[in-house]
């Protein structure tokens, strides 16, 4: 390596005594490496200080040196020594490098599951850290603590900078349950018609028991206890009430349509961006269309692999029509059970349906679905307990 820095010679010697020719080199102490015998006498390669040593061993042995290749930074430093410009140019570029290097150039969010990205980089933008920022002034943590304070979504994050990027690694919260206070007395009811097949109860007094047949607002579990030593109290009732419920119901069903289509007409908004300067490459910014797709692409320009603080920002707006058509058989009865299926999980949640029969009737302005429901469900609904003084 060090031979390289300094500059390595490659020469051929030509001549009818190749060996005599080494014997003098070796004679007279010149250091030749990657000898190699040529059928008109031989090439090596020497060190460019020790070339001019080759003269006297040439001389005795009659062979003839010529140079076939010049190697190291020695002969590129002399090649261009008169070239000022290329030098400074290279310390110019370097002085770039460097001080570009104090300088955000590229910001990456990572860990946001629920939360949304650009979200966050707004929030650290408020508090001075966005793509332009001097990185030595900057003081991470307190950056850090204020957007963990403003944002309770976010339970740990963490600003590591390489660089001229940055990457805001975050961790969510887990949100916090519902806590009933415990002292909201409350009652049971029934919220459909059924029969009870079996009745958990957890805290209260339970007034219906497996079997009973019971009414939608008919008292499950009591939240009022009365005992001689305490007296008469009010709790929370807790609980749950299995029931087989039946009931019949009666849907109207859209009988059209609706489909979307493109035009083909589009309009496209360019935008450079630099750090935090924006310059829009369009004149008029507003949109004719009423109904229209935003597809908005970013492209992030970089060096050998480094992104840039430049990008483009391209906006397309396509305009959209939205026609409608009648419904076909097969397409009635697909909007007919997506319309059965959502009032069964409005009404009953996830409950165990036994049977289902439906029956399509079709009317004047549409189609109709009636239905009779056979199934297995907690029908408890809480109430609270309003006192006299409320």
């Amino acid at each position: 390596m060090l031979a390289r820095l300094l500059g390595q010679v490659v020469f051929r010697a030509e001549g009818p005594f190749p060996e005599r020719f080494l014997n003098a080199c070796r004679k007279e102490n010149v250091p030749l490496q990657r000898v190699r015998r040529l059928p008109e006498g031989l090439s090596a390669e020497i060190p460019a200080g020790h070339f001019k040593a080759l003269r006297l061993p040439a001389y005795r042995s009659r062979m003839r040196v010529r140079v076939a290749q010049k190697r190291g930074a020695g002969f590129v430093r002399h090649r261009y020594r008169k070239r000022w410009g290329l030098a400074l140019g290279t310390l110019l570029t370097l002085g770039i490098l460097w001080v570009s290097s104090l300088f955000i150039w590229n910001i990456e969010i990572t860990g946001c599951l629920q939360v949304d990205a650009q979200e966050v980089k707004q929030l650290l933008e408020t508090h001075g850290f966005h793509e332009g920022v001097f990185t030595p002034k900057m003081d991470v943590l307190r950056i850090r603590d204020a957007v963990l304070l403003e944002m309770p979504e976010l339970i740990w994050m963490a600003i590591n900078i390489s660089g001229s990027y940055a990457e805001v690694q975050v961790r969510e919260s887990v949100p916090k349950p519902e806590i009933v206070p415990e002292d909201c007395p409350q009652n049971l009811i029934a919220a459909a018609d059924g029969t009870v097949l079996s009745a958990t109860v957890k805290n209260g007094n339970a007034a219906v028991k497996a079997g009973d047949t019971v009414t939608k607002g008919q008292l499950l579990v009591s939240g009022v206890l009365d005992s001689k030593e305490e007296g008469l109290r009010l709790v929370r009732s807790e609980g749950q009430i299995m029931a087989r419920i039946y009931d019949r119901f009666t849907l109207r069903c859209p009988s059209v349509m609706e489909e979307k289509s493109f035009s083909g007409r589009k309009t496209t908004h360019t935008t450079l961006n630099f750090f935090q300067f924006s310059v829009n490459l369009f004149k008029n910014g507003s949109i004719s269309y009423s109904d229209y797709d935003t597809i908005k692409t970013v492209k992030r320009l970089s060096l050998f692999g480094v992104p840039l603080p430049i990008s483009y920002v391209s906006v397309c707006y396509e305009e959209t029509l939205f026609t409608t058509r009648p419904a076909t058989e097969d397409e009635q009865r697909l909007l007919c059970e997506k319309a059965v299926a959502d009032y069964i999980a409005a009404q009953y949640g996830a409950a165990e349906v036994l049977s289902l029969q439906t029956e399509m009737i079709p009317q004047e302005d549409g189609m109709s679905v009636q239905g009779e429901l056979q199934a297995v469900t907690d029908i408890a609904r809480a109430v609270p307990i309003l006192s006299s003084r409320e």
